[in-house]
């Protein structure tokens, strides 16, 4: 049986000396695991597309095992050309994440819509030949720490940013946290700390947390990206037939992405002072650490590592 998909390639393994073996994070048919064969040949129509970030459309026929590759056309291929080698770690690693998420999710397509936005607004930013390489940076940091708040959102590990669960403290208002505690996955006053390490505790699973970074996930908390589920959906997609409701969804998230990245660069994050007054430097050095403490956060919940992050880190630090 044959059946057609769209999907991103997020891990290619060798199968012999000619074949590949391809994880294909998928529309409507979630993760799936198939042979193009011959793919490794330099003479193959196969060999160019069905590299790793390459977004196409398949043709697939049913295996026992493994499915087969029947046919492929790319719809979008990120990495060709493309010289940008922080882009380049941040789509690998993006891809690896959703590809370790997949092997425990039902329901892939709101992980797949996520990949395919994130990679698409990635590759553009790259493009921008106006733009300075400091600001591109920091877009494409802030575009990070959007799609991993977003997935984290997506499994149901929302940080909690109002509430201390070691010391069953809420956060007064305007109170800015100085810890973040990984185990519980929330905020962590500075009772909770003390409790902590009364506790003589090896492991450390409560970190700091920048003013800044706290300022920055509680904006994406208080954002319609929060929850694909929010009113503001509903009522963006209530007159389209069911066939269309959920992709004419999904473009919005897609403009939520967009409006989120440039009002970052026009509205503060503290009270009423403008982010200019930071340094691109400096933003790109907080963003940097945001985007290790979401990841550390996705790490401990899940209990799963990814490989790329050793090699991003090294580019972050």
């Amino acid at each position: 049986m044959q059946y057609r998909d769209k999907g991103i390639i997020v891990k290619t393994q060798k199968l012999n000396e000619a074949d590949r073996i391809l994880r294909i994070l998928t529309e409507e048919h979630g993760l799936v695991s198939a042979i193009a064969k011959g793919a490794r040949k330099s003479n193959s129509s196969l060999a160019a597309k069905t590299q790793t970030l390459n977004e196409c459309d398949f043709l697939l026929a049913k295996g026992k095992n493994l499915d087969i590759v029947s046919e492929v056309s790319i719809v979008q291929k990120f990495s060709d050309n493309n010289q940008d080698l922080l882009a380049m770690y941040l789509a690998f690693f993006a891809a690896e994440l959703c590809e370790k998420i997949a092997q425990d999710e039902q329901s892939l397509e709101d992980f797949f819509y996520l990949l395919e936005i994130f990679l698409e607004h990635l590759k553009q930013i790259s493009q921008q030949s106006e733009v300075s390489e400091e600001l591109q940076e920091n877009q494409k940091l802030l575009l990070s720490v959007e799609f991993l708040w977003c997935i984290i959102c997506e499994l149901g590990y929302k940080p909690e940013l109002n509430y201390c669960s070691l010391a069953n403290i809420r956060r007064k208002p305007n109170q800015i946290p100085q810890y973040f505690d990984l185990s519980n996955g929330s905020i962590c006053s500075g009772k909770g700390y003390e409790l902590y390490r009364e506790g003589y505790h090896t492991n450390e699973h409560v970190i700091p947390i920048s003013k800044f970074t706290f300022k920055l996930l509680d904006s994406l908390d208080r954002s319609a990206l929060s929850n694909l589920g929010a009113e503001v959906y509903i009522e963006e997609v209530h007159n389209s037939d069911a066939s269309t409701q959920k992709k004419e969804s999904y473009s919005y998230r897609k403009i939520l992405i967009e409006e989120f990245l440039i009002n970052y660069l026009q509205v503060s994050l503290s009270e009423g002072s403008s982010l200019y007054e930071f340094s691109i430097e400096a933003q790109n050095s907080e963003l940097k650490s945001t985007l290790k403490l979401l990841y550390k956060h996705i790490e401990f919940q899940t209990h799963s590592e990814c490989r790329s992050w050793s090699a991003l880190a090294d580019i972050l630090d």
